[in-house]
């Protein structure tokens, strides 16, 4: 999985190509660790993110939780496959889906 991250102010952009899984979770869980904070709103660009599984769907939930519900995180470019796995858990009524 490829991970590129950006941040203006409060809003950490955090880009995604690839998979999302069991393997590459911890890889994205490291690379933002630092990056995220309460207030924030965290956009993940999906545009090339292939596939994700049930690892990334709870590190996405602990982004939002880890913005004390001061923030939000937002998921833009979401595949229909994805889009699906979030419409069939309820996460797209949790978070923000572009």
């Amino acid at each position: 999985m490829e991970i590129s991250k950006s941040r203006e102010g409060n809003q950490l952009t955090v880009t995604l190509a690839g998979e999302l899984n069991t393997a590459t979770a911890p890889e994205l869980e490291e690379a933002i660790a630092n990056d995220v904070h309460a207030d924030d709103t965290i956009i993940f660009d999906m545009t090339d993110l292939e596939y994700m599984t049930s690892a990334g769907l709870r590190l996405v939930i602990a982004c939002d939780t880890a913005t004390g519900g001061r923030g939000a995180v937002i998921l833009r470019g979401v595949c229909d496959e994805i889009r699906e796995v979030l419409e069939m858990t309820g996460f797209d009524t949790i978070l923000v889906i572009e």
